[in-house]
């Protein structure tokens, strides 16, 4: 019920300033995110971003990106469903999604998240791959200045990063484990995606403690993509968009 009022609400909010317009047609409007716990004694905790309203920045018409009813920045979007993004405090336009990338390209000034100081100019990033799956997936590359490593990223066709809809709130390539992931995605009101996570837990995950959810850890080094979890004394695998039983039956 809570959830039904909140998105009433927003969606009262985005008719009175005119964005039900939609402003950003590639993207959804709506992001829940996970941050599971560092210790065995913190709870998971979800928060949301969500798009807002219009706002123009140096003559151009963007929509501000809200976290928790906190500004975090701006998007705006070209017509060849290229979406650029303006943190909160910049004037810098950074290229946030280019949904019509295709393999092979080498694209810059690109936004990976964390903080702007971290990477003023954006990054350089190659278009490693792009699936032929709906929602399409693309798989970036990027090298790492402090350490020297290549990174790798990827961006959700219409749905965003892994982190929410500009990424994780620390740079590109920080060793930060467990890390925010992305567990539901919205469209005026419907849902559009759900991860892995949000296929056991669901979309929200308010307080849950040690034994509820147990753990989020790697496997193994060989796969390192993927991860397991204990629910409800009961292991599932977590792999790419999917989610396994140990018998390897998906959970759908």
């Amino acid at each position: 019920m809570k959830k039904f009022f909140y998105t009433l609400l927003v969606s009262v909010a985005n008719l009175a300033t005119g964005w039900a317009a939609d402003k950003l047609p590639s993207l959804c409007d709506e992001w829940n995110i996970v941050v599971p716990p560092f210790t065995a004694t913190d709870p998971f905790h979800t928060y949301t971003q969500y798009l807002e309203s219009d706002t123009i920045i140096s003559g151009k018409l963007y929509v501000k990106l809200l976290q928790e009813d906190l500004y975090k920045g701006a998007l705006r979007e070209e017509s060849n469903a290229t979406i650029y993004y303006i943190p909160s405090g910049s004037t810098h336009d950074y290229l946030l999604y280019a949904f019509n990338a295709k393999e092979g390209d080498v694209l810059d000034n690109i936004w990976t998240g964390g903080n702007e100081g971290d990477f003023p100019n954006g990054k350089s990033a190659v278009v490693q791959s792009v699936t032929q799956t709906t929602p399409r997936q693309f798989v970036l590359s990027s090298m790492d200045e402090q350490s020297e490593n290549t990174i790798c990223f990827r961006w959700i066709e219409g749905i965003g990063m892994d982190g929410g809809a500009v990424g994780q709130d620390f740079p590109l390539g920080m060793p930060i484990d467990p890390s925010p992931e992305l567990l539901c995605a919205y469209k005026n009101g419907n849902q559009v995606y759900s991860s892995p996570l949000a296929k056991i837990y669901g979309c929200h995950i308010e307080g849950f403690n040690p034994p509820i959810i147990e753990a989020l850890y790697p496997i193994n080094a060989s796969s390192p993509s993927a991860v397991k979890t204990l629910h409800d004394s009961q292991i599932f695998i977590l792999r790419g968009n999917n989610t396994y039983t140990l018998q390897g039956q998906e959970v759908k």
